[in-house]
């Protein structure tokens, strides 16, 4: 018995990673990209109140270096509309915070060239949480370790933030909760009606006025004209955190040459399979197309004022 659980004790010291509760898989022939990789960007899960899940974060280190990463929480809120998607850092009263429920064994790790670090994060929901969406983000910040020469002339160590990336969190709790989105607007960037070059940029804008996270989805047909549709382009799931509009943006470029055209969006809102429907009218005229229309008018004008004189 004694020398099983000796067996068992060094078996345990000589796999370090997996006693602390996370892996590390090498790879060294990675190619060198100066930089590094956390994964998934987003992950989403449900978790009744008074349970327990934990999911799995992944860092790759691909700097052609060996690299400390350290682990920390926030909570995110949803960002400018225009400019960014969410924003890392909220107000712990937010009733939205996920990060004081968030756990893992260890916080710092060195990761040589190729490694990839498979971090479990344990998510505890506590009794008696109000239904709804959490947020929260896990944060991987990566740091060198270069050599400083102060003024007597003394060498230290000091680390040097290079980079952080963080993995999104969207807990759902579920129970009886509101659940309301819709598809609010469609419209070209800067409500431009006539565009002289493609591509030409369309916003789609969705309102979630629910307490939970949704994924609307869906798609754009263009028309030209004659109501001859020239394009169609698929709107994959974005989400939508609750109580906030977000933007979501389309590069319009194929089949636009010349003439009124239309976009005409069909968005699922995520929940129901309710599907709304708006549409907006641009023009385009090409550079060229101006020049020729510009010269037949012209030549009209001279046409015209040549037929007159006769």
């Amino acid at each position: 018995m004694k020398q099983i659980l000796t067996g068992l004790i060094l078996l345990a010291l000589s796999i370090p990673s997996l006693a602390l509760g996370y892996e590390i898989e090498k790879n060294p022939s990675l190619p060198v990209e100066n930089g590094f990789i956390v994964g998934p960007a987003k992950i989403e899960t449900e978790i009744a109140e008074g349970g327990v899940k934990t999911v799995l974060v992944n860092v790759e280190n691909r700097t052609g270096r060996s690299q400390t990463f350290r682990i920390s929480f926030d909570d995110f809120t949803a960002g400018n509309q225009d400019v960014e998607a969410v924003r890392i850092g909220a107000d712990e009263a937010n009733k939205s915070s996920l990060k004081n429920f968030l756990y893992v064994e260890k916080k710092e790790f060195v990761l040589n060239h190729g490694d990839r670090l498979l971090l479990p994060v344990t998510i505890t929901i506590p009794a008696g949480t109000p239904a709804g969406t959490k947020l929260g983000a896990v944060l991987v910040s990566s740091e060198k370790m270069s050599d400083r020469i102060t003024d007597d002339a003394r060498a230290y160590s000091a680390a040097n933030v290079v980079g952080q990336i963080a993995t999104l969190l969207f807990v759902n709790v579920p129970g009886e909760v509101k659940v309301q989105g819709k598809l609010e607007g469609i419209k070209t960037k800067n409500n431009t009606r006539v565009f002289f070059l493609t591509p030409i940029s369309l916003q789609i804008l969705y309102r979630n006025s629910g307490e939970i996270y949704l994924n609307p989805y869906g798609k754009i047909d263009v028309k030209n004209m004659f109501g001859r549709q020239v394009s169609s382009y698929i709107l994959d799931p974005w989400f939508t955190l609750p109580n906030s509009l977000r933007t979501r943006e389309i590069s319009l470029s194929k089949g636009l040459t010349f003439g009124r055209y239309s976009a005409h969006a069909l968005v699922n809102r995520g929940y129901e399979n309710i599907v709304d429907e708006m549409e907006v009218s641009f023009y385009v005229v090409p550079p060229m197309s101006l020049l020729l229309l510009i010269v037949v008018v012209i030549l009209l004008v001279i046409v015209s004022r040549r037929t007159k004189r006769i």
